[in-house]
């Protein structure tokens, strides 16, 4: 692991993520509350989340597209410029009657992710050898979760302390250091993608009729080709019942285990802090493991996990079990993140990873759907059983559909 931190290029990224993930969990934890604070609504808070799901839905996939066309470096580049110039707008805030001026911020911050999370996806294979691959992407979920720690702790504590100008100044940096961070990376070749080279001389209507082809074959690549359709199969199963674990633990916090905002606080660091030894482990001996069978156990492993919780619900034990969560939950994501990038050339990995942002919105919508309907009609417990139920099920499918036997007939022609 620490070879390939010292490797320039992925150390420069991934620095570069960490500084910028960093920023964002802050203004994560911030704006919610923000919003909630000065309005003291309920719908306009959750218009704020609604307006952050919807770009990728909308106009996921599309973005692919242009990730496969562009430079992935400066898309990159530009997408964390945007980001921290937006929040300029936040500076402005002075009554709850410019609520508007937060969902500026938090749609075009959104629409920015669409662009920037397929880029990083897309690059980081041009980075690392095939055989680094599980381990890179481990220690990019590693950053992720340090983020998801330090983030709100900083947001939280500035917009208490100082306000929100404050919050948006601290996350404007974090953006403008990662923006400068990926600037210094050196990409292997020249770094422009083959359908931007194809497109310079045409014409503007030859131009939009490529770029419709193009979209319209990365679909069909992500539904047709099956070792990439029978994991977006099992991923949507599980992050299904993800966004019912996510949308009910409060909650079973509160209603079950019988905790308060401490509590729940706890349960939060506790994942985060699973979060991080599991993308240790798997660093370190997930390049033992075909990843096909981390993908399966580990979703089997959240929905076991997630009984065992819904067995006992004692804050000691949920606390536990929310530390080994981490350990599954890294297996299942990072493999599946390495399955997707090695199963699919560079001249469509944005695409792909476009597309799938799509497919994951529209799935956690779908959760969130059934969560909020449920969650009363059929009680925490039932409904947190069902999503357990999910968890398990997506496992057995990979672990199914991922068997050479199923997947012999996929010849590497069908990318084309």
């Amino acid at each position: 692991m620490i070879s390939l931190l010292r490797q320039r290029n992925y150390g420069l990224l991934w620095v570069s993520q960490l500084v910028s993930q960093t920023g964002n969990w802050a203004l994560f934890a911030a704006l919610p509350f923000f919003v909630f604070q000065v309005t003291g609504s309920v719908l306009a808070t959750g218009t704020m989340f609604a307006v952050e799901v919807i770009p990728a839905i909308v106009i996921g996939s599309l973005a692919g597209v242009f990730v496969d066309r562009w430079d992935r470096r400066w898309t990159m580049i530009g997408a964390n410029v945007a980001r921290g110039a937006l929040l300029l707008l936040l500076i402005f805030f002075r009554s709850p009657e410019q609520v508007w001026l937060v969902y500026i911020v938090a749609f075009v911050s959104s629409v920015a992710n669409l662009f920037f999370n397929p880029a990083n996806n897309a690059l980081l294979p041009l980075l690392v050898s095939k055989q680094e691959l599980v381990t890179a992407n481990s220690l990019d979920a590693l950053g992720e979760n340090a983020a998801r720690i330090i983030g709100p702790a900083i947001g939280g504590a500035a917009l208490a302390y100082v306000g929100l100008t404050a919050v948006a100044l601290i996350d404007m940096a974090t953006y403008f250091i990662g923006a400068g961070l990926i600037f210094l990376i050196q990409v292997p070749g020249d770094g422009q993608a083959a359908s931007d080279r194809n497109a310079a001389g045409q014409g503007l209507t030859a131009q939009w009729l490529a770029f419709w082809k193009e979209w319209v074959s990365g679909l069909r690549l992500a539904i047709g080709y099956r070792p990439l359709a029978y994991v977006f199969l099992a991923a949507g199963v599980a992050l299904i019942g993800d966004s019912i674990l996510s949308v009910l633990l409060v909650v079973f916090v509160q209603g079950s285990v019988g905790g308060g905002a401490q509590e729940f606080g706890w349960i939060l660091t506790a994942r985060g802090v699973g979060g991080i030894l599991g993308g240790l482990a798997v660093a370190r001996f997930g390049p033992r493991f075909r990843p096909k069978n981390l993908i399966a156990f580990g979703m089997a492993g959240v929905g076991a996990l997630l009984l065992l919780a819904l067995w006992y619900p004692k804050l000691w034990f949920v606390l536990l079990i929310s530390v080994l969560f981490g350990l599954p939950t890294m297996a299942w994501l990072i493999a599946g993140q390495t399955w997707l990038q090695t199963n699919t050339t560079d001249e469509y990995r944005g695409r792909l990873f476009g597309a799938f942002e799509t497919y994951a919105a529209f799935m956690g919508l779908l959760g969130i759907g059934f969560a909020s309907l449920a969650g009363d009609a059929l009680g925490v417990h039932t409904s947190l059983a069902v999503a357990a139920a999910l968890f398990i099920g997506a496992g057995l499918l990979a672990f199914v559909l991922l068997q050479p036997r199923f997947l012999e007939e996929a010849a590497a022609s069908e990318i084309e």
